[in-house]
Formats: C-alpha cells, structure tokens, sequence
C-alpha cells in the first residue's frame, strides 16, 4: 500500500496526516515530505497516524530523523491517532518515553 501525505499549517504547527503503510517503500516519500518544512524550522510539527495500518522498522527511523531534528532545533514534535500494530510497536520500542505520542 502507498502512502498519501497531506499537509496543513495553521498557528505556526504543521501538521503531515498519514493514509497508508509507512514501511521501508514509502518512509523515503515521508521524508521527502517533511524536508522542506523541517529545513524551515518550524515551532512545531504533528505526524497524524489515524491512517496508518502498518509501521515497520524504516518507518520508525523516518520518525526519529524527523524527531531528531525539531529537537536540535528547539520544536515541538509529536505523534497523534496511534493505533493498532503501530501503537503496538511504538510502545514496545518504548519510543513514548522519547517521542510523544497521543
């Protein structure tokens, strides 16, 4: 399955809502994303994972590129609509203590 990015800016936080699989295929296209507005940076940013069905590991690292960064530039970042196997992953990476998650 691909991944549809779409993206919204508003009061200075940039939100990027995921449709899809975000696995070792489409975590390329996340970052391709996410590079202009990371390159900007912003105050904030919000990865909107109500429609993600599948996380895998290059997923994951594409996230934490990306958290990476806000957190060397002094942004927020944070994960919103995690559910299901991706969720299951998150937590048992215990990547919520790092990345907030809700």
């Amino acid at each position: 399955m691909t991944l549809n990015i779409e993206t919204t800016q508003e009061n200075g936080q940039h939100t990027f809502t995921l449709q899809g699989d975000l696995d070792a295929a489409s975590a390329p296209t996340l970052r391709q994303s996410l590079q202009p507005t990371l390159a900007s940076n912003p105050s904030s940013v919000v990865l909107d994972f109500g429609g993600v069905e599948f996380l895998d590991s290059t997923g994951i690292g594409a996230v934490i590129q990306a958290y990476k960064h806000m957190s060397k530039a002094g942004g927020k970042f944070k994960l919103t609509g995690m559910k299901g196997q991706p969720l299951q992953t998150f937590t048992f990476l215990k990547l919520n203590h790092l990345i907030e998650a809700v």
